[in-house]
C-alpha cells in the first residue's frame, strides 16, 4: 500500500462509520500502549472526510469500481453522472 492508493474496508471488517473507499492520503506507525509493539496505520480520504485507521483493516481496490462506489471515494459526482446532471440541468433550466 502506498499514497494515493484507492482502498477499501476489507470485506470482512464491520465499519461502524460506514466507510467504504477512499484514497491513502498518509503511511504511518502508532504505538497503541507503552510497548514496543507497533501498527501500520493510514489516513484516508474518505467520502466523510480524512480519517487515520489500522492498516490492517483495509485493502487495495483490485478492480473497477462502480458508479456508486466511485462516487464514494471522495463524495464526488462520476464524469458520466455530471454529464447527464448537466443534460438535465441545462434542458430544465
Amino acid at each position: 500500500m502506498k499514497l494515493n492508493d484507492l482502498v477499501k474496508i476489507k470485506d470482512n471488517d464491520s465499519d461502524k462509520m460506514e466507510r467504504t473507499t477512499g484514497i491513502v492520503l498518509k503511511l504511518d506507525w502508532h504505538h497503541p500502549d507503552s510497548s514496543d509493539s507497533r501498527m501500520r496505520i493510514a489516513e484516508v480520504l474518505w467520502d466523510t472526510g480524512p480519517e487515520w485507521i489500522d492498516a490492517s483493516r483495509i485493502e487495495l481496490v483490485d478492480r473497477e469500481l462502480s458508479m456508486d462506489q466511485l462516487e464514494n471515494v471522495i463524495g464526488g459526482m462520476s464524469s458520466e453522472r455530471f454529464e447527464m446532471w448537466k443534460v438535465n440541468a441545462i434542458n430544465n433550466g
